[in-house]
């Protein structure tokens, strides 16, 4: 690098720890929690540490973490894997969470949220969290879905377009609908007048989107945005795919009086939105503590 002179210099960041998790990636970890589980089954922890040790090479001290965790997740569940799917229930005073273990990356679970939070039609608002490791849905508890509902929402058929139906009614293809206007040069980021602010940039883009989806849905940059979005960002076919997966594998629906050790993360990243506290960052470590603390009594 050199030395910028009257530059409005920004130093560049990478997100590493919020990179989502890859297809391959997804595949390992999967291999192993399907190993954990049936060595917990089978010979308990120390199976677990045997196969920690010799088939993945952990060290003595990771072994020893990781076969506490999943002793601890035991007291919940089995380790949750790919097969049978598993699906937890917290009721939580007037609303009920749904945790779905499915390890497939950032990507596909959130088009697997979407769509079945718009396929289960429960009365009221469906508000989901995701990671990697899963993804949660928040709904009344006094108009629950029913277990079968909730496998119903996962049939593969006409997958793409209530994938389609679901973004309409959020505000993802308007935002990625500008870069894509603004790299066709449909929406100028210069005019005579000079730069354009952002405000009216935005402003354009937002009823550009409108007014096109409106009146001429085929536009080529209206379905390049769709298409960036189905393909690039929520990766629809591999999560069609995982949804057909998840209609077909046998399913553990487990109701727990607090999410599992295995879905507290999740959990806690769902509350980190919502907790209101002088310190929020130790009111929610606090809470996580207490949660763990409460499965190893």
């Amino acid at each position: 690098v050199e030395a910028a002179q009257g530059e409005n210099v920004k130093t560049p960041r990478w997100m590493g720890g919020k990179m989502p998790l890859t297809a391959q990636l997804a595949a390992e970890e999967r291999a192993l929690r399907r190993g954990l589980r049936q060595a917990w089954l089978t010979g308990g922890e120390q199976a677990c540490t045997a196969l920690l040790r010799l088939e993945w090479k952990a060290s003595e001290e990771v072994a020893e973490r990781l076969t506490a965790h999943v002793a601890r997740q035991a007291k919940a569940f089995p380790i949750p894997a790919d097969e049978p799917v598993c699906v937890e229930r917290i009721t939580r005073r007037r609303s009920q969470l749904i945790l779905f273990h499915v390890v497939a990356g950032r990507s596909v679970n959130r088009a697997l949220a979407w769509v079945a939070g718009k396929r289960l039609g429960v009365p009221g608002s469906v508000v989901a969290n995701l990671d990697d490791h899963g993804f949660l849905l928040s709904v009344d508890a006094r108009k629950a879905p029913s277990d079968e509902a909730l496998r119903t929402a996962f049939r593969p058929d006409g997958w793409q377009q209530d994938l389609r139906d679901a973004l309409a009614a959020n505000e993802t293809l308007g935002r990625k609908f500008r870069a894509v206007a603004e790299t066709g040069q449909l929406l100028p980021r210069k005019s005579l007048r000079g730069a354009v602010t952002p405000k009216s940039a935005t402003w354009s883009a937002a009823l550009l989107y409108t007014t096109l989806l409106r009146h001429e849905p085929e536009h080529p940059l209206l379905k390049e945005a769709l298409r960036e979005v189905m393909e690039d960002e929520l990766d629809g076919p591999r999560a069609q795919e995982e949804a057909a997966r998840l209609y077909a594998t046998p399913w553990e629906v487990h109701n727990l009086p607090r999410p599992s050790p295995f879905g507290i993360p999740l959990f806690a990243f769902w509350n980190r939105e919502i907790v209101q506290a002088a310190d929020p960052d130790r009111a929610l470590d606090e809470l996580v503590t207490s949660l763990y603390e409460e499965w190893d009594a």
